[in-house]
């Protein structure tokens, strides 16, 4: 492990390296946590999770698909289309099918 210190981009602050790393590895627990947020939201939180996973990301899972192509291939309206998009956004922001 790095010890010391190194200047954040932008500020006068000083963090410690083996605070940072700390902090990365609590972001990706965070996100790993998710899946139980979503089953204590909904029965099926965790199910909806991964279907819209599945739908917009890329085959590695790990970053956002072509939306322009996915909406194409759809053969679904402008209007239906951005329902379907708001309707995900909301899902994945509470972790759930509730507004």
């Amino acid at each position: 492990m790095h010890t010391g210190t190194f200047r954040a981009p932008g500020s006068g602050f000083f963090i410690d390296r083996p605070v940072d790393i700390s902090s990365a590895r609590v972001g990706k627990a965070s996100w790993a946590g998710g899946k139980i947020i979503a089953d204590q939201v909904s029965q099926f939180g965790v199910k909806l999770y991964d279907l819209l996973v599945a739908v917009f990301a890329n085959d590695d899972k790990k970053s956002l698909g072509d939306l322009v192509a996915l909406k194409s291939k759809s053969g679904i309206s402008d209007e239906q289309w951005t329902l379907v998009i708001e309707y995900a956004a909301q899902v994945l922001s509470n972790l759930g099918n509730y507004r």
